[in-house]
């Protein structure tokens, strides 16, 4: 597995198990138990975990082609790298935006550090996104 991959297998997983299905479309009352202030409705969050599914496909598209076999050579979709990129950086500075500005100091514990750990996740999934998606050149653009 090249690094490429190993970064898309480590969103696709962070993401169906933080960002989507388990926290934001299956349990999002499960969040008011982490300490989320109670919401009249669960609508904007379980849209905000759809669209993380929808990433979660581009990523699956980018983990393909970045994935070598005996009958195919890795290669960079640069449309799933640039997704990623985008999504994750745009995502950990909100996060960090948010975070110095106290938004959530009134928040449970365990949902103050998951919001630091997300920022500092994506992140470094954007980082290493554009060091062995744009940056590194070993692998071949996809057609």
């Amino acid at each position: 597995m090249n690094k490429l991959s190993l970064v898309f297998v480590v969103k696709i997983g962070l993401t169906l198990i933080f960002w989507s299905l388990l926290p934001l479309l299956l349990l999002p009352s499960y969040l008011e138990f982490l300490g989320l202030p109670p919401q009249s409705s669960y609508l904007f969050i379980k849209l905000y975990g759809m669209s993380n599914v929808s990433l979660v496909v581009s990523y699956g598209f980018g983990l393909q082609e970045s994935w070598s076999s005996p009958n195919k050579q890795a290669r960079r979709a640069m449309g799933a790298i640039w997704t990623g990129i985008i999504s994750n950086a745009g995502a950990s500075i909100v996060l960090l935006l948010y975070g110095l500005s106290g938004e959530w100091n009134t928040w449970g514990l365990i949902l103050q550090w998951g919001l630091w750990f997300s920022m500092v996740a994506t992140g470094l999934i954007a980082i290493c996104l554009i060091i062995f998606g744009v940056l590194d050149k070993t692998l071949p653009v996809a057609d």
